[in-house]
C-alpha cells in the first residue's frame, strides 16, 4: 500500500510553486485578497516609515509604471526669497544682497530675521540655485553677480557690460546645480563700475530673487 504523499516533494520548482501559494494564502487570509495592499490596511497615517523599510529594498522593478504620483510625494526643500525694496550698492564694492520677504519656503532654508541675505541647506542634496538681478538704468561700465558658498568660495557668477540704450537696465539670471551637505549656506554678491551709487531694482515677481530646489539626493 502507497504511502502518504509528500505535500513538498524535493523537486525545486514544485518547492517554490507550494512556498507561492501559501503565501499567497497568508496574504488572502490578513488582508481578504491576494495581496493587494491598501491604505485601508494601514492603521494609522505614516505607518509604513523609513525605519521599517530595508535600505535598497524597493527597487524601480518592484514599482509599476505610473504608481508613484506626484501627490504621494513628500514636499521638496526649496525656497524663494526676495528683497521689497530697491538697494543702493557703491561704486566698486562687492556687496552681499539681503532678502527681506519669502515666496516660500518648505525647508527652513531661509530666515527674515537673521542673515537675511543667506539660503542655508537643511537636507542635504543637489540643489538648482537661481539669482535674479536688475539694475537700474545706466550705461557705464560693468556689472557682476556672484553665487558664493560658506562666505568664501564663488561657484557661479554672471558678469555683463551696461545696457546703453535709454530706459533699458542691465540684468541677469544665474544660475547653477550644486551639490550642498547640510549648514552649507549660499549668498548673492553684486559689483558695478558705474562710478558712484547704483540702485539693484525691486520689481515684484522679477528682482532682487535669490532660490533653490532640491532635485536629486
Amino acid at each position: 500500500m502507497p504511502g502518504p504523499v509528500d505535500p513538498y516533494p524535493t523537486n525545486p520548482a514544485f518547492q517554490a510553486l507550494a512556498e507561492s501559494a501559501k503565501l499567497r494564502a497568508q496574504l488572502s487570509a490578513l488582508f481578504g485578497y491576494f495581496g493587494q495592499i491598501k491604505n485601508a490596511d494601514l492603521d494609522a497615517a505614516a505607518a509604513i516609515v523609513g525605519s521599517k523599510i530595508a535600505d535598497a529594498a524597493i527597487t524601480a522593478a518592484k514599482i509599476a509604471d505610473g504608481a508613484v504620483t506626484v501627490g504621494k510625494e513628500g514636499p521638496r526643500p526649496t525656497a524663494l526669497a526676495y528683497h521689497a525694496i530697491d538697494t543702493a550698492i557703491g561704486h566698486n564694492n562687492f556687496t552681499p544682497l539681503v532678502f527681506n520677504q519669502e515666496r516660500f519656503d518648505a525647508d527652513s532654508i531661509h530666515d527674515t530675521a537673521t542673515n537675511t541675505g543667506r539660503l542655508t541647506c537643511k537636507t542635504a542634496g543637489v540643489y538648482l540655485v537661481t539669482a535674479n538681478i536688475s539694475w537700474a538704468a545706466n550705461p557705464t561700465g560693468a556689472r557682476v553677480v556672484s553665487i558664493r558658498k560658506n562666505g568664501t568660495l564663488s561657484v557661479a557668477a554672471d558678469e555683463r557690460v551696461a545696457v546703453t540704450e535709454a530706459f533699458h537696465s542691465t540684468s541677469h539670471c544665474c544660475s547653477k546645480l550644486l551639490r550642498l551637505a547640510v549648514n552649507d549656506y549660499l549668498e548673492v554678491i553684486v559689483h558695478q563700475m558705474s562710478g558712484g551709487n547704483l540702485n539693484v531694482s525691486y520689481s515684484d515677481g522679477v528682482s532682487p530673487e535669490f532660490g533653490m530646489t532640491w532635485v536629486a539626493p
